[in-house]
């Protein structure tokens, strides 16, 4: 935060009224920024727990097995934290949002699957540009992804006709009620996304104090 341009946390900043409000298109990979409790057995996952205000402990420790082990902690744990974002954003605002998860398989000898920031090659349409052996469905999904961000940069909206003159899957508006996320995998379609018990719990627990100053 510098106090000018920006005087509020991102999170913070995006919730307070002197925000510029527009529809918004959000989303994640399906293998980035993965996160789970700093624990190992459930001592350590109860003090985790303690930490977090506005969490129903007791309720979040029964997401867990006991006892608890690093491993198991790591497995049950686990949260993708822009997808978590997104949520929240849904929950808290009244803005337009358009949720998406990118799940498609990336090929290359390191079968790295959808990491970090992937999805900016298939929005941009810039795949020819990278070494990894894209075939015709990266491209074809390439495409579509690409359509879909220059029909929200023209109007506000992802949906429409495609370049290949038919219209685009649909893609609905986030709801908080009954999330729907499109998702790009091999193929493009809305796919009913409710958040995971534990994710709810953390959700509850973090919207319970993030309200704007």
């Amino acid at each position: 935060m510098d106090n000018a341009f920006l005087r509020y946390a991102p999170d913070r900043w995006y919730l307070h009224e002197e925000r510029v409000h527009c529809p918004l298109m959000m989303g994640s990979t399906n293998n980035e920024f993965r996160i789970a409790p700093h624990a190992e057995d459930d001592a350590t996952l109860m003090a985790y727990a303690a930490k977090i205000p506005g969490l129903d402990q007791a309720a979040f420790l029964k997401q867990f097995t006991s006892p608890a082990t690093k491993e198991s902690i790591a497995r049950e744990g686990d949260v993708n934290a822009i997808e978590f974002a997104v949520r929240a954003a849904g929950m808290r605002t009244n803005e337009t949002i358009y949720a998406y998860e990118f799940s498609a398989e990336i090929p290359g000898w390191d079968h790295p699957g959808a990491f970090h920031s992937v999805d900016l090659w298939f929005f941009f349409e810039t795949l020819a540009k990278c070494w990894r052996p894209f075939t015709g469905k990266h491209y074809d999904l390439a495409r579509q992804m690409c359509d879909y961000l220059v029909n929200f940069v023209r109007g506000g909206d992802p949906n429409g006709m495609g370049t290949d003159g038919t219209p685009l899957p649909y893609w609905p508006v986030l709801k908080a009620e009954a999330p729907v996320f499109q998702s790009f995998g091999d193929t493009v379609k809305p796919v009913q996304s409710p958040a995971s018990p534990l994710t709810k719990l953390l959700l509850d627990a973090y919207l319970s104090r993030s309200k704007p100053d």
